[in-house]
C-alpha cells in the first residue's frame, strides 16, 4: 500500500473558526480588531472558504485516478505500473488547520501503507514550506513509533534489522516541481486565456504582474532560493505565452516589514501604469487553488490598485481541480515512486501500525 499525503496551508471550516485559525499562523491571540477585519473578508468573499473543500476534492479524485490506472492495467493481464504493489491511499494535512499531518500518517500506516509520498500543494522549495511540510510527515512517523526513511532519487530503504520487524517507512519528498512540463503547460493555459480576454487593441499595451505569497527572506531556502525558483518559472510561462512585459511581485506581507519578500502587488500594477501600459494582469497562478487571501488581495485590492491608476484589469483562473491539475498531481506522484525504486524485503510491507 502507498500512501500520499497532500500538504497545503489550510483554512478555517467555518467562520466560528477564523480567530483561532489565525491565532494559529502567528502564534498568538490576534486582536479583536484584526479579528472584525478578518470576519468581514471572509463575509465578502460570500461563499464557504474554498480551498479545504477543493482539496478534499483532490484528495478524492487523486486516489481515484491512481487506482484506477492500477486497475486497468492489472484487468488487461499486463504488469504492474511500477515497482510498487497493492493501492494507493491518499490522504490530506492542513498547516495551520486540521486535518492535521499526524492524524493523515496515523490513518495511512492503519491501512499498513510501507511508503509514503509527501507532496505539498506548492510548486517552489522553501523552509517555511515544502521543507517544513517534509519534516512534518517524518516526525509524525516518530510520534507513532517508526523510523522515516527518505527514499530520494536513486536512493533505496536499507534491509536491516529494524526494517525486518515492521518499524522502517520510506518517506519520497515531492519538491520544487515549478519546471514540471504539466505546470508550465497549465500555467501558459491560464495566462492565454487571460490575456485573450482583453480588448485585442490592449494587448500589445499590456504588462503581465506575476504575484506569490510573500515571506520572511531569511526562510526563502537554499539555492536555487525561492525567487530564484520563482523567476525561473515566470521566465519559462512568459516565454511559451509568447509575453515580453512581465514584472514579479509579491502580497500577504505584514505591514511596514523591509524583512520580507517584495515588492508588493499593487506597488508594481502602480508602475506598470506610471510605465505607460494600458492594461495589466495578474498572475497567481503558483498560488494553485482558490483561496479568501488570494480573492481579496490579488483580486479585489489588485483590481482596484489598476482602476486608480486607469488600467483594464484581468486576473487569471487558478488549477483548482481540473483536469489538468489532477494530471499534473497523478504525474508528480509516479515520477517520485519511478525515481526512488526500492530494492530488497525491506520495500515490501516495512512498516509500523499507529498505535
Amino acid at each position: 500500500v502507498i500512501g500520499v499525503v497532500l500538504h497545503f496551508y489550510g483554512s478555517p471550516p467555518t467562520l466560528a473558526d477564523v480567530r483561532e485559525f489565525y491565532a494559529r499562523i502567528v502564534h498568538r491571540e490576534p486582536s479583536e480588531e484584526k479579528v472584525a477585519r478578518l470576519l468581514q473578508q471572509y463575509r465578502a468573499y460570500g461563499r464557504p472558504a474554498p480551498l479545504g473543500a477543493t482539496v478534499e476534492r483532490i484528495q478524492r479524485f487523486l486516489e481515484e485516478r491512481l487506482n484506477r490506472t492500477l486497475s486497468v492495467v492489472k484487468q488487461q493481464g499486463g504488469g504492474p505500473i511500477d515497482p510498487w504493489e497493492d493501492r494507493y491511499l491518499v490522504r490530506r494535512a492542513g498547516k495551520h488547520a486540521p486535518p492535521w499531518v499526524g492524524d493523515a500518517v496515523a490513518e495511512l500506516l492503519a491501512e499498513g501503507v510501507s511508503t509514503i509520498v509527501s507532496l505539498p500543494l506548492t510548486p517552489f522549495g522553501s523552509k517555511l514550506g515544502s521543507e517544513n511540510y517534509h519534516r512534518s510527515v517524518r516526525r509524525a512517523l516518530e510520534a507513532l513509533g517508526c523510523q522515516p526513511v527518505d527514499l530520494l532519487p536513486g536512493a533505496s530503504p536499507p534491509v536491516d534489522a529494524a526494517a525486518m520487524e515492521g518499524r522502517t517507512v520510506g518517506v519520497i519528498p515531492v519538491e520544487r516541481w515549478y519546471s514540471h512540463e504539466l505546470f508550465l503547460k497549465a500555467s501558459a493555459l491560464r495566462l492565454g486565456q487571460a490575456l485573450a480576454w482583453l480588448p485585442e487593441d490592449l494587448r500589445p499595451f499590456t504588462a503581465v504582474v506575476f504575484t506569490i505569497h510573500s515571506m520572511p527572506e531569511a526562510e526563502a531556502g537554499e539555492a536555487p532560493r525561492l525567487p530564484d525558483q520563482y523567476r525561473l518559472w515566470a521566465e519559462a510561462t512568459a516565454r511559451r505565452t509568447g509575453i515580453s512585459h512581465w514584472m514579479l511581485s509579491y502580497r500577504s506581507a505584514p505591514r511596514g516589514s523591509d524583512k520580507w519578500l517584495g515588492p508588493d502587488v499593487r506597488e508594481v500594477i502602480r508602475e506598470v501604469a506610471e510605465r505607460g501600459f494600458k492594461a495589466v494582469v495578474v498572475c497567481p497562478v503558483p498560488t494553485l487553488i482558490e483561496n479568501v487571501e488570494v480573492f481579496q488581495e490579488a483580486g479585489e485590492d489588485a483590481q482596484e490598485a489598476a482602476r486608480q491608476c486607469g488600467l483594464e484589469f484581468v486576473r487569471t483562473e487558478l488549477l483548482n481541480d481540473s483536469a489538468d491539475m489532477l494530471d499534473l498531481l497523478e504525474s508528480l506522484v509516479r515520477e517520485a515512486l519511478e525515481h526512488a525504486q526500492p530494492t530488497g524485503d525491506a520495500s515490501r510491507g516495512a512498516c509500523c501500525r499507529a498505535r
